[in-house]
């Protein structure tokens, strides 16, 4: 881990302005993605509300809550997340 958040970031900053703020998703835009796939009222903009709820979708697991990509049916990764997810995926091979 101490050599891939290195080498993620330094993937990053090769991309344009516009796409490094989307490549990955953070914690706290997590957050709103999910408020407002719920509805809730909250103060975003409304590019961001029509983009979450045209690209996004909210599936219920159990009493878990995850998003997905409605275009590939695929889980949203944070950032966070992105390195045990490899992981996780690497050793299910």
């Amino acid at each position: 881990m101490d050599i891939f958040n290195p080498k993620l970031q330094t993937y990053i900053n090769t991309l344009s302005e516009n796409r490094r703020i989307k490549y990955t998703i953070k914690n706290d835009m997590y957050s709103n993605i999910v408020n407002v796939l719920k509805s809730k009222d909250m103060s975003v903009s409304p590019r961001f509300k029509f983009w979450v709820k045209e690209t996004l979708h909210l599936i219920h697991i159990g009493s878990s809550e995850l998003v997905y990509v409605k275009k590939k049916n695929l889980p949203l990764i944070t950032r966070a997340n992105i390195f045990a997810k490899i992981a996780e995926c690497h050793s299910a091979v």
